[in-house]
């Protein structure tokens, strides 16, 4: 039976020619670009273009100064309307709730990366701005039972997309159960998908990635 790569799929690389051929090849996925390449104003304005029919999120550097980080999460979602512009949801052992609000509240559309624990889950949507278009990347680290609870709270907040990041075929149709939004792979991950894997058949955003 033939593999289905449909919607929910996140693709993650550090290279943006690596994200511009998963595009090519999966259209209906998302890409997530993992580090910021050299020179990269042009080349990520280059990547967007390239890849406008996905969504794309892009990471935004890591400063110690908020100010600093708002300017420059303002500057990449200028460089298209699929532009989603990834914040860590800490840093230096805080969350980073008043930049994720005043980002929402400016209506970027944003992906929280670093997430790993429920408790996590609950503060960054307590206060969330109704009109807030967000992602919650889940980390791989994440335990099961607090992926089950996050999911439970995210169907709270209809703006809110949870997407976990999945290391194996087992632990895809593991958190398959849980009807994510949406599942985060590596790119070196996506050949295994395509693998013939008896009486495995996986449920990813209401549609089917068949294993079997």
């Amino acid at each position: 039976m033939k593999s289905l790569i449909s919607g929910g799929l996140f693709i993650k690389s550090s290279e943006p020619r690596v994200l511009a051929q998963a595009a090519a090849s999966a259209p209906s996925s998302n890409l997530v670009l993992t580090a910021a390449p050299a020179g990269s104003e042009t080349k990520l304005a280059e990547l967007a273009t390239a890849v406008s029919a996905n969504r794309l999120v892009l990471p935004l550097a890591a400063s110690d100064d908020p100010a600093r980080m708002r300017a420059a999460a303002e500057r990449l979602t200028m460089l298209g309307d699929n532009v989603y512009v990834q914040v860590p949801a800490m840093s230096d052992g805080q969350l980073n709730l008043q930049l994720i609000q005043q980002l929402t509240q400016e209506g970027i559309p944003l992906a929280i990366s670093g997430i790993a624990t429920r408790q996590m889950v609950r503060q960054l949507l307590d206060g969330l701005h109704p009109a807030a278009d967000m992602l919650f990347l889940m980390a791989g680290a994440t335990s099961y039972y607090d992926l089950i609870v996050s999911a439970a709270l995210a169907k709270l907040a209809p703006q809110v997309q949870l997407v976990a990041t999945v290391t194996s075929l087992n632990y895809l149709c593991m958190i398959s159960r849980l009807a994510l939004d949406g599942v985060a792979v590596s790119d070196g991950f996506l050949p295994l998908l395509h693998r013939s894997v008896q009486g495995m058949t996986c449920q990813v955003n209401s549609r089917q990635i068949q294993l079997a």
